[in-house]
């Protein structure tokens, strides 16, 4: 796994804090292993579901590496951590006592970056998007954007 991982409890935040983490998801095969090991049966599901193995890849890591950050401000092991997820499928932390923990969290990945979020007694978002640079948005503009808005472009 990559070395700068917090150890559980490690981390503290305070209520009005909001963390950002990023992580690169290109990692060897031997940290993608050990971060696969700390996934639930669950996620291991999840993952399994994937057609291609770069995606596989991808959302095992990038869930691997969230469980080791909330296994730093929780100080539980990361595959101890009981996750659960709202109807809705945004997935959240269980506490020992059963309850949704206050630690609230938010993941996104694009392309091999991912970026969590963390805050303790509110909800917190991230988002993340790979720029495609050879996407033609000046043809897309000009086909669906007001005159106005492609000018908005170009300044």
């Amino acid at each position: 796994m990559p070395e700068s991982l917090p150890h559980p409890g490690e981390l503290s935040i305070l209520k009005d804090d909001v963390h950002v983490w990023w992580a690169r998801l290109d990692l060897t095969t031997d940290q993608v292993v050990a971060l696969g090991k700390l996934l639930s049966e669950d996620e291991r599901t999840r993952a399994h579901r994937f057609v291609r193995d770069r995606d596989r890849v991808r959302f095992t890591v990038s869930h691997g590496l969230l469980r080791c950050i909330l296994s730093g401000y929780s100080g539980t092991p990361p595959a101890a951590l009981n996750l659960a997820a709202e109807d809705q499928g945004k997935p959240y932390l269980v506490n020992e006592s059963g309850d949704r923990d206050r630690l609230e969290f938010s993941l996104a990945h694009s392309g091999n970056l991912g970026l969590y979020g963390i805050a303790l007694g509110r909800r917190v978002g991230v988002d993340v998007e790979l720029i495609d640079k050879s996407f033609p948005f000046e043809a897309v503009a000009a086909r669906f954007f007001t005159a106005l808005e492609c000018e908005r472009i170009h300044t």
